[in-house]
């Protein structure tokens, strides 16, 4: 269960300065352009992702509240040692994300990837995409537990920051994870109904 903002504003029905909201919008931005400037396949490791550009917008006591599979984080380190740093050895390279890339779908159509919904409101933000982001999951790191497939995945983010003392202080990531699991071969809700079928049976696994 996640915690609430820190400040204990996060329901706000009047409205906010406008300008508060563009700089929120627009630091968030800032944060994601030095994610998407950052190569994986330098292999700079723990040491790269500690020091480059993106620890200039994070505040010192940043929380990071992930989905279950991966979990909350404290400090850019716990943020860096938890889930990016396995998420990049697991998608190395992943497209979208903080860029706008175009997609060719199979009906001819095509659509973008990336967090292209981006709202400042406030001390908060939220940047999404649905996808935000492709990769293929050839990495040597096993998030969720899966060994790599080789296959392509999309994937469904959602980001909600607040802004406090001029820094990134707290950020909240809805991600899909049932939906990365499939592309990658992991049915979890025929798992589930598999599960509760014995159960009601009465079976062990």
């Amino acid at each position: 269960m996640w915690a609430g903002p820190i400040t204990g504003d996060g329901l706000v029905l009047t409205p906010q300065d406008m300008h508060e909201g563009l700089a929120s919008i627009a630091q968030t931005l800032a944060m994601h352009g030095t994610l998407g400037a950052y190569k994986d396949h330098a292999m700079q490791g723990r040491e790269g992702l500690l020091n480059m550009p993106q620890k200039e917008h994070w505040h010192d006591k940043m929380m990071w509240y992930g989905p279950s599979g991966i979990g909350t984080t404290r400090g850019l380190a716990g943020f860096v040692d938890f889930h990016q740093l396995p998420f990049r050895l697991t998608w190395p390279g992943r497209k979208g994300g903080q860029s706008i890339i175009n997609l060719e779908q199979e009906a001819g159509t095509q659509s973008d990837a990336g967090h292209y919904i981006q709202i400042g409101d406030g001390p908060y933000s939220v940047t999404a995409g649905w996808p935000s982001g492709v990769a293929i999951h050839g990495g040597s790191g096993d998030v969720f537990g899966c060994g790599a497939t080789g296959r392509d995945v999309e994937m469904r983010v959602m980001d909600f920051y607040l802004h406090h003392e001029g820094k990134i202080r707290e950020n909240w990531v809805p991600i899909d994870v049932i939906h990365i699991l499939l592309q990658q071969g992991v049915d979890v809700m025929a798992r589930v109904r598999d599960q509760f079928g014995r159960n009601r049976l009465g079976l062990r696994s």
